[in-house]
């Protein structure tokens, strides 16, 4: 898997759980994770799942793809991930089998790949909404999200039933100084994000042991969520406007 997939993985596990599209989590059998913002999901179905139907035959071909020409990831991986996905995870995921049995499928192209990111990152932002809080951004610290983020990780690798967890797994929390998205776009990553992610390794490593390892409460899961809000302004050196918090001098 190469880093920006590794990058893709925990990004969206952490903040969304999963939305079945570019950015869904390949790590084998890693457990579905309920999005923070699944209330709110819920709420806004309609406005999720009319995202969701403007890229879908994006989002099938990206999939099928990867299956038959990268062969990074099985119909069966996609299935079991699936099955956390946000919306009509069962449709999204016929889609994409219609399309690997096909038998041929031609990659996306650059605008098709930001087309489908976009759309991601649109649902990203209904499913968190604390991502425009300017009340939690103003107070939320690279360390605070580091903390949170490490603890909520080293708790389902302490918990979760299908044993995920090897040594060696945190590696992939490491941010790399730049890379670039499917789209050929390239991203550098700001210093303190990737000073934070070493935190939440280190972190993650000393929670890991800890037997009495309490999980996120519903407050600091909304925090959590609003951390996204950090890893997102990595691309404003790419496509996005600048922000205005960096959780930084608190």
């Amino acid at each position: 898997m190469n880093r920006y997939k590794q990058i893709a993985v925990l990004l969206v596990l952490v903040l969304c759980g999963g939305t079945g599209w570019a950015d869904t989590p390949v790590k084998k059998k890693l457990p579905p994770l309920k999005p923070l913002g699944q209330s709110l999901a819920e709420k806004n179905q309609q406005q999720v799942s009319a995202l969701q139907r403007e890229v879908e035959d994006l989002q099938a071909r990206y999939w099928a793809n990867r299956v038959l020409n990268e062969k990074d990831i099985t119909l069966e991986d996609l299935k079991h991930f699936s099955q956390g996905w946000v919306g009509d995870g069962e449709r999204q995921y016929r889609l994409i089998e219609a399309a690997v049995q096909t038998g041929h499928v031609t990659p996306l192209t650059p605008e098709e790949h930001r087309q489908l990111l976009e759309a991601q990152r649109q649902v990203n932002a209904t499913l968190n909404p604390q991502m425009q809080d300017k009340k939690i951004l103003s107070s939320l610290t690279q360390q605070e999200c580091a903390e949170l983020e490490a603890r909520m990780w080293a708790y389902r690798a302490q918990h979760d039933r299908d044993s995920w967890y090897k040594p060696g797994w945190e590696d992939g929390l490491l941010l790399p100084e730049k890379y670039r998205l499917p789209s050929g776009d390239l991203v550098e990553n700001l210093p303190r994000n990737i000073a934070r992610k070493k935190e939440v390794r280190r972190l993650f490593l000393k929670y890991l042991k800890d037997k009495d390892l309490r999980p996120l409460s519903e407050k600091e899961s909304a925090r959590l969520s609003a951390c996204q809000y950090f890893d997102e302004q990595v691309y404003s050196i790419t496509r996005y406007p600048s922000y205005q918090f960096s959780g930084e001098n608190k």
